[in-house]
């Protein structure tokens, strides 16, 4: 595939409304949470967090719009909507984001260990990646809050009022 199919393939994936609010959500919900994160949990310090939080941000607009389609997944795979209780979102929001957001930060952490220190830190990687799954039923289903809330900002559907319609 040439590099202009695939920014035409990008192109298509954020033509919706609900395509860019969810990237909007996750990349802001990154910055302010991942930031934390890189300090406490991977031991990136200055540089290291700033080419984390740079990375993952490159990173969260091209998966934007792919995770809120992982999402609708889980929320039909599992018959949740939004009148589903709390407690039943929470956990549809915890799967979704242990199978897809882990691994994502592990990428953005490696890539920040690896432009920081010229090395790429396996420990520090791993770390985080385990810091963050400890982290994830706080952050997983905060995660849906906001993005959630970054769609109602914007006057589109949430994830789980999208998947009432289908």
């Amino acid at each position: 595939m040439t590099l202009d199919k695939i920014i035409t393939k990008l192109q298509d994936l954020y033509k919706s409304p609900e395509a860019r609010a969810d990237t909007l959500g996750k990349v802001t919900y990154s910055i302010l949470v991942g930031t934390g994160l890189d300090y406490i949990q991977a031991g990136l310090r200055g540089m290291g967090i700033v080419t984390a939080r740079a990375s993952a941000t490159v990173i969260n607009t091209v998966t934007g719009s792919p995770y809120a389609r992982w999402r609708e997944g889980w929320y039909a795979l599992t018959k949740t909507n939004d009148e589903s209780s709390s407690m039943r979102q929470a956990l549809v929001e915890l799967g979704a984001f242990n199978t897809f957001e882990t691994y994502i930060y592990g990428l953005s952490a490696g890539i920040g260990s690896l432009i920081s220190t010229g090395t790429l830190d396996a420990e520090k990687i791993a770390d985080g990646m385990v810091g963050l799954l400890y982290l994830s039923p706080i952050i997983g289903p905060t995660m849906g809050l906001w993005l959630n809330a970054t769609c109602r900002i914007f006057n589109v559907k949430t994830v789980a009022e999208r998947t009432l319609l289908e």
